[in-house]
């Protein structure tokens, strides 16, 4: 049987500001920006800031012919047609610049920027551009400095809602709201929902059930593409919230194992009875090494102590393999919760 570890709750945090960050599954990936989290609940524990368009391709430089699809579409009126379609657009036009761009670099991009454009949308079109390279900008300084907040247990690093909160002004302050809206409006009521997803998952305060209840409320509450990310929402209840008010009507283990074989059959159901069972585990394994911190945050006189004394608990409590995912875990729990 496979170790499991709740990459459920961190990875789910980063992985929904990822997916804020740089939505778009056809952007091309460089060995710079590695294999960042574009959907929420991805095993990449990394930055949760996607590297800019600018600086993907260190050693490139902006071909003599760049692509000859049009950047943006015009309406009957030669209005730009802007929605999330235009965003891989942007990136691949500008994942061709070099690290550090010269003039003739960036005119070429905004000539291809201007392509098949009337004269009144080439003004827009180039204001968008430049709106967006000093975003992509700004969200890498902001990255940079969130990078290195999380690395350090003992320094202060933003909460997710704030970040995710920073990136919407980010873009609202470079693109203006008009265009911010057209453009990221769906990326981010999903990442908003996925985040709020990801806090219900993290709280060690609820248990399951509250937690699927809370979940199941969500989804009903959202659009169906929002909730279910552009799936066909599911016929019904799901089997976990069923579970959830199995047991919340006081029903008996066999009962929730004998739902599941109804819909996973006999070695799902077991499977993932195992899981839940490694979960529940994990979260007991993990209240121990939560309260024994607090202990010690409390009584030590120095953040050097506290500091050794966190790394000594985690080595405590958790194998070499599964220290790195406890250390984002209890990161992403202790800011949720306002604690350090």
């Amino acid at each position: 049987m496979t170790t499991w570890i709740p990459k459920f709750a961190a990875a789910a945090i980063v992985g929904a500001l990822a997916y804020l960050m740089y939505p778009s599954d056809d952007l091309p990936r460089s060995a710079d920006r590695g294999s960042a989290a574009h959907v929420p609940g991805v095993d990449n524990l990394g930055s949760i800031f996607a590297a800019p368009a600018a600086s993907r391709h260190p050693a490139a430089s902006v071909p003599a012919t760049l692509p000859q699809a049009a950047l943006f579409d015009v309406d009957g009126k030669g209005e730009l047609l802007l929605d999330a379609s235009v965003l891989p657009k942007l990136d691949i036009l500008l994942g061709s610049l070099p690290t550090n761009p010269g003039r003739t670099d960036l005119q070429r991009v905004e000539e291809a920027a201007q392509t098949g454009l009337p004269a009144t949308a080439q003004t827009k079109a180039l204001r968008i551009l430049h709106g967006y390279i000093a975003y992509r900008k700004a969200e890498e300084e902001i990255g940079a400095a969130q990078a290195d907040a999380a690395s350090d247990p003992m320094k202060y690093a933003m909460k997710p809602e704030q970040a995710l909160e920073q990136v919407i002004a980010l873009r609202r302050q470079h693109l203006g709201k008009e265009v911010a809206d057209a453009l990221f409006a769906v990326q981010e009521a999903q990442a908003k929902f996925d985040l709020e997803i990801a806090m219900i998952e993290a709280d060690p305060t609820l248990a399951g059930r509250d937690k699927a209840t809370r979940i199941a409320a969500l989804r009903k509450a959202a659009a169906p593409e929002i909730a279910y990310h552009g799936a066909d929402p599911p016929q019904g209840e799901s089997v976990e919230e069923k579970v959830a008010l199995l047991r919340q009507g006081g029903a008996a283990e066999s009962d929730v194992q004998r739902l599941r074989r109804q819909y996973f059959g006999e070695e799902g159901a077991r499977e993932v009875g195992e899981m839940e069972n490694q979960k529940n585990e994990w979260e007991r394994r993990y209240q121990a090494f939560a309260q024994q911190k607090t202990a010690l945050l409390a009584s030590a006189s120095s953040e050097r102590q506290k500091q050794q004394g966190v790394e000594a608990l985690l080595r405590q409590h958790y194998t070499e393999e599964e220290i790195e995912t406890a250390r984002a875990y209890d990161q992403g729990n202790s800011r949720i919760n306002g604690t350090r």
